[in-house]
């Protein structure tokens, strides 16, 4: 798979995972050409009209997600067809001259898609009564006008598998960059650079599987202002469904793992944890980016191990090693000289002062490279 920036965020799909919503998945395997038993991979794939990969920037607006299948005898294929969203073939890259995602990219972004992921759904809330399987995404799904430009939207969407190259067409927005007011959140923005685009990427689930989290702590505040946490077993009656995600631009220290949560379902819509007494959206590793010079971190993934601990996975750049580079916020001209590490802290579920399902980061000298 050659070309550049040609494929983004590839995730691979268990196979027991299709297996559990698609009973028959063998027999698709078969009629399809694909190896017995192998894992599926989808990504946001930017494909030319005639299947050949695309090129970036030119060709970025037709980025859809893709199936990419395992072949018999090893190798991997990428499906034509998208999962949903096809590009009409008469469409072509002069259709919308402005400045589309960035002032340099030409097209017509509506409808641009990747950042796959997936989520189970038992039986009990599916549609048809038996386990389905979604996929989570990102998708730029509409323009507005902010200082009299048309500015494009990217936010967060399911949409129910039918078969494993294929979603539904009509899809669930889970997650929003409206605030609760109605009104477009500044921590969505991408700044005047990038034409006060709005965006929201990277939402991840807590796991595949059709399970959401049973929390069993809350924090307590002291007339001092100091916080200790409480077993509370009682609080595991009911489910919570987290999605972690980032917004705005990567590339400055106020970049960051934002978190999404709602009540008893994976499905539907989900409220964006904010600071205490402020509309502004929380940002969980602020201590750690503090603690250890970090910068450009966000991308958050869920990781739980044998024994129920559970970790946030994430990248970042360390400034130390570029002093003197691009912290604000501006995507610098030479991103390929920002080298971003993998990083792991622990973390807990929790109910925190306020009453609400929250997350603790579980110290800032946790953070581990």
């Amino acid at each position: 798979m050659q070309g550049k920036e040609a494929i983004w965020d590839t995730l691979r799909l268990a196979f027991r995972h299709l297996k559990e919503a698609f009973p028959d998945i063998e027999t698709f395997y078969a009629q399809n050409g694909i190896r017995s038993g192998s894992d599926m991979y989808y990504g946001g794939i930017a494909l030319n009209p005639d299947g050949t990969l695309g090129d970036f920037p030119r060709d970025n607006w037709r980025r859809r997600i893709h199936p990419i299948m395992e072949r018999p005898d090893g190798q991997l294929e990428v499906i034509a067809a998208p999962v949903f969203n096809p590009i009409p073939p008469e469409a072509k890259t002069s259709d919308y001259i402005g400045f589309g995602m960035l002032p340099s990219l030409p097209g017509n972004y509506l409808g641009h898609a990747y950042g796959p992921n997936f989520k189970l759904v038992g039986s009990g809330d599916s549609q048809s009564g038996r386990t389905e399987l979604w996929m989570i995404h990102e998708e730029v799904c509409r323009r507005v006008r902010i200082h009299d430009k048309p500015v494009e939207i990217t936010e967060i969407f399911a949409r129910r598998m039918i078969t494993p190259f294929l979603a539904e067409s009509n899809s669930v927005r889970l997650v929003s960059v409206e605030a609760p007011n109605g009104s477009l959140a500044p921590d969505a923005c991408r700044g005047p650079l990038l034409n006060y685009t709005k965006l929201l990427e990277g939402f991840r689930p807590t796991r595949v599987d059709a399970d959401g989290i049973r929390i069993v702590h809350r924090a307590e505040r002291s007339g001092s202002g100091a916080i200790t946490y409480v077993h509370d077993p009682e609080l595991a009656r009911k489910e919570y469904f987290f999605l972690t995600g980032s917004s705005g631009n990567f590339s400055g220290d106020d970049y960051d793992v934002i978190m999404a949560v709602r009540e008893s379902s994976a499905i539907g819509p989900y409220r964006l944890i904010t600071e205490t007494g402020s509309p502004r959206w929380k940002r969980y590793l602020r201590s750690i980016k503090r603690a250890h010079g970090l910068s450009w971190a966000g991308r958050g993934s869920f990781i739980s191990d044998e024994h129920g601990r559970w970790f946030l996975l994430f990248h970042a750049v360390d400034k130390t090693l570029k002093p003197g580079g691009s912290y604000t916020g501006v995507i610098p001209p030479n991103t390929e000289e920002y080298h971003r590490n993998i990083y792991l802290v622990p973390i807990e579920f929790v109910i925190n002062p306020e009453g609400e399902p929250d997350l603790r980061v579980m110290g800032a000298d946790a953070a581990e490279g």
